[in-house]
């Protein structure tokens, strides 16, 4: 989804469930997919709510979200939202799974 979203600055995306993540940000592969996570240009490793607001700063359409999600206490309630969305995901992608069981067909 953000891929398609242009940017203020280039953004290097990589796939961590096939890339080798832990050789450039010290982190397991498993522990990188359990969260949302962002390295900035200055080098920190930024990880949940704080890691998409650093993103949507760097998408003029979605700058103002960032902005909001700034803002005094924002982050950490934000992060509340993101660890509460993290315990019912399992169930929301087995869902997804049934409702499309090959979600890529003919690869």
């Amino acid at each position: 989804m953000y891929r398609k979203i242009p940017s203020t600055v280039p953004i290097s995306w990589i796939d961590v469930s096939s890339d080798l993540p832990e050789n450039t940000t010290g982190r397991s592969c498993a522990q990188l997919m359990s969260r949302f996570h962002v390295r900035t240009a200055d080098g920190v490793v930024l990880s949940g709510a704080r890691a998409f607001i650093a993103l949507w700063l760097l998408f003029p359409s979605w700058r103002w979200l960032g902005r909001i999600g700034s803002l005094p206490l924002m982050p950490s309630i934000l992060e509340g939202a993101y660890r509460g969305f993290l315990l019912v995901r399992p169930g929301i992608q087995w869902v997804f799974r049934k409702i499309y069981p090959d979600p890529m067909p003919g690869k």
